[in-house]
């Protein structure tokens, strides 16, 4: 993902404000990520491991190009800074 910059960084909730309203207003319950990982992961096409790895289903959505973008970073850990975590409850 090296070459993005902050304008292709999309906020993301871990929990969607129609499932919990009173968490909306934490900063700790979402995180920033580039458009096709935010689209996926709303979708469920992949979830985070408390340890930050991304675990990726071998088939996550009926789209070629998702499932091979996803699958390039399966596994892996993404690093969040502690301070702008998100928070693990959620």
């Amino acid at each position: 993902m090296s070459g993005r910059n902050k304008a292709d960084l999309v906020t993301t909730r871990i929990v969607s404000l129609t499932d919990n309203k009173e968490i909306r207003l934490d900063p700790r319950s979402g995180t920033c990520l580039i458009k096709i990982f935010s689209d996926a992961f709303t979708q469920g096409y992949f979830t985070l491991s408390d340890q930050g790895h991304m675990s990726v289903p071998d088939i996550a959505s009926d789209n070629l190009e998702v499932n091979k973008t996803l699958n390039k970073y399966k596994n892996r850990k993404i690093y969040i800074s502690k301070e702008c975590s998100p928070n693990k409850k959620y």
